[in-house]
């Protein structure tokens, strides 16, 4: 995985699977688009799962100004209708894949899902428990199969997430969505937040809950910059 921020390439190191998550309009999806292309410039496939109502292509037509057209032809783009088809797509995965490996067909070398809380949280239902154990079921055993697929296929995996907040002695603490489960999976995490410069944003590095690392970078119509 080549993040556009040098910084964080030398400082994640060999994490495989992170997630970037943060308020909405930061820069998450320009964020995860700079990554993709990162990875199709060298030759490799990129599945992009989306869960918006249409493709961000504006973001991706301002991306790829500078760059050679064919190369969109390595990003596979999926549109999600909820959770359970992401996950009834995150299931046969392996199986794909796996078929592709035997008769040496190309498979990708990053998945994104943006965004995989957004789909879940649409999902829950206060008024039906059960539903919602299912529901909390279905997230971890599909981050499971993820970090499965990143092991036996060296397959990296970025995920889309959104922002929560939980109350603890009288103070509101942001964290992503997806609590323990993601923190359990996923224990390398980029959050992404405004500063009080309108075109710079606050990144932290986070690994298992602490904070590692920060840096001021520009958003601008051709994605992150280093400041």
């Amino acid at each position: 995985m080549k993040f556009p921020l040098y910084q964080f390439n030398e400082t994640i190191g060999l994490e495989k699977i992170v997630s970037i998550w943060g308020e909405m309009g930061v820069g998450k999806t320009t964020l995860a688009l700079q990554i993709a292309f990162n990875t199709i410039q060298v030759g490799d496939s990129v599945y992009y799962f989306y869960s918006k109502p249409r493709l961000p292509l504006e973001k991706i037509e301002s991306l790829l100004s500078t760059m050679d057209p064919n190369i969109l032809k390595k990003l596979k783009t999926i549109n999600l209708k909820d959770f359970n088809d992401l996950y009834r797509i995150v299931l046969d995965l392996e199986i794909n894949f796996l078929k592709n490996k035997k008769e040496k067909n190309d498979y990708p070398k990053l998945i994104i899902i943006d965004s995989l809380t957004d789909l879940y949280r649409l999902d829950l239902n206060r008024d039906k428990k059960d539903k919602n154990v299912i529901l909390n079921y279905k997230l971890n055993h599909l981050l499971g199969i993820l970090a499965h697929i990143n092991s036996n296929f060296s397959v990296d995996i970025l995920i889309i997430n959104e922002i929560s907040y939980i109350h603890y002695e009288d103070h509101s603490h942001e964290i992503q969505s997806g609590g323990k489960v993601m923190r359990y999976w996923i224990p390398c995490s980029l959050k992404i937040a405004r500063s009080e410069i309108m075109n710079k944003r606050i990144i932290y590095l986070y690994k298992n809950s602490e904070i590692q690392f920060e840096l001021l970078a520009t958003l601008s119509e051709k994605g992150f910059l280093n400041i």
